[in-house]
């Protein structure tokens, strides 16, 4: 048996290896498990590349529900922005139509004032006309 010779990883916890990972010569084809497939480096590359495209998918995925879920969050907070900015510019128009109202009252409180002036005028000079005579 060969160093080169790799376990995938697995399988690595159940034999034993230097700290390279690789197996021992005294490792004997008796003593490794059946179960156990011997794999070349490509096949154990091939492995755990394949695992860790996995592990993305998987990583990707819980980080995608995690986004949707945030993304759901911010769309309420947005909702909830804009209902208060509709409240509030409701609430400015109610304002703002209360304070035209008292304009116009105003106005016409000063054309009644005007009026009344002018006719109490013309009533003052028909009164001195005919105090005249």
């Amino acid at each position: 048996m060969h160093n080169s010779t790799r376990y995938n990883k697995a399988n690595l916890k159940n034999c034993i290896f230097d700290s390279k990972k690789q197996i021992k010569d005294s490792v004997t084809l008796s003593e490794v498990p059946p179960y156990i497939k011997l794999t070349t480096n490509k096949e154990y590359r091939k492995v755990t590349m394949s695992s860790r495209r996995s592990r993305r998918r998987e990583q990707s995925k819980t980080i995608e529900t995690l986004n949707m879920a945030s993304q759901k969050g911010k769309e309420k907070e947005k909702r909830k922005k804009r209902k208060r900015k509709r409240e509030e510019e409701k609430k400015e128009k109610k304002k703002r139509r209360g304070k035209k109202g008292k304009q116009k009252t105003n106005k016409q409180e000063k054309i009644k004032y005007s009026h009344n002036y002018d006719l109490l005028l013309h009533s003052m000079k028909i009164f001195l006309t005919l105090m005249s005579k």
